[in-house]
């Protein structure tokens, strides 16, 4: 009899261990999910800012130019900014590409531009970038602030 009692605890324990270990199993998958999601909507976002600056300048008349400036981090997440003109991409538009660096997964937003975006975009305080509206064309440069 007291064999039978100490192998039923001794199931219901483990039965009760294999639950909490898959429940905290759960929990942590959520939370590694709602983190991505969280740099996702970030890269996203400052995608987004990004081009709003772009076809800003785009819709102005000849002669705009403004000064920007973009943070190394975004939301705790250092990033990478690509411009891919649209004679590369052999296209009717220009190619913005924001991925975040140091991340588990893979995270990038891609935004398309006019047509007419040449230069490069640099990230960080020390960096200026330059948007110059042209003739037929946006262009943007990176200059180091001493």
């Amino acid at each position: 009899m007291k064999a039978q009692s100490s192998i039923e605890a001794s199931l219901i324990i483990s039965f009760m261990m294999f639950v909490l270990v898959a429940f905290v199993a759960v929990v942590l998958k959520r939370g590694e999910y709602l983190k991505y999601k969280e740099n996702e909507d970030a890269i996203q976002r400052l995608a987004e800012l990004i081009k709003r600056e772009i076809e800003f300048a785009d819709h102005v008349e000849t002669g705009y130019t403004r000064n920007f400036t973009l943070p190394s981090n975004f939301a705790g997440l250092r990033y990478n900014i690509t411009l891919i003109n649209s004679t590369m991409l052999n296209a009717n538009y220009s190619e913005l590409v924001v991925t975040a660096l140091n991340t588990s997964k893979s995270i990038a937003a891609v935004e398309l531009l006019p047509k007419n975006v040449t230069g490069n975009i640099c990230s960080g305080y020390n960096y200026k970038n330059i948007i110059k509206k042209l003739s037929d064309r946006v262009e943007i440069s990176c200059v180091l602030v001493s």
